[in-house]
């Protein structure tokens, strides 16, 4: 791989961590609700589901990239602490980056929106999707 490759990969790992971080610090809640332990989620019919049409895309990534969907589950479920939506949340965690792959842009979120409007307009209603298309547009923003 170019060292730019090697650069984008890291970057791509690099600031939503970050952005993650700094959003913890804050926008923390007042009291100690997420200090109790992370629950790592391993396995989710939902992630499964949606990632699995995306193998052949995703190619030598799909292992990374579904690492990567379960532990942007894991972080988004502490955070949020209720299962609500979970099904709209697991489908948004798939589609957040696949335009990467899909649409071979750095410019991925748009194709990743566009994407995920296409493919689940039959399983979810307006606010849903509406919920989904948000996510995914706004998961580098603090």
């Amino acid at each position: 791989e170019s060292g730019a490759m090697i650069l984008t990969h890291k970057l791509l790992v690099l600031v939503p961590l970050l952005s993650m971080a700094v959003g913890f610090l804050v926008l923390a809640p007042p009291d100690d609700s997420l200090l109790r332990d992370i629950k790592v989620i391993e396995s989710s019919p939902g992630i499964e589901l949606h990632l699995s049409q995306y193998k052949a895309v995703l190619a030598k990534d799909y292992a990374g990239y579904k690492g990567h969907c379960y532990r942007v589950l894991s972080y988004a479920a502490h955070i949020l602490g209720t299962d609500k939506h979970r099904d709209v949340l697991e489908a948004a965690i798939v589609y957040h980056d696949i335009g990467l792959w899909t649409d071979s842009k750095l410019a991925y979120l748009e194709p990743s929106v566009r994407r995920a409007r296409e493919n689940l307009a039959g399983e979810y209603d307006y606010e849903e999707l509406q919920l989904v298309e948000d996510i995914i547009s706004n998961h580098h923003k603090i």
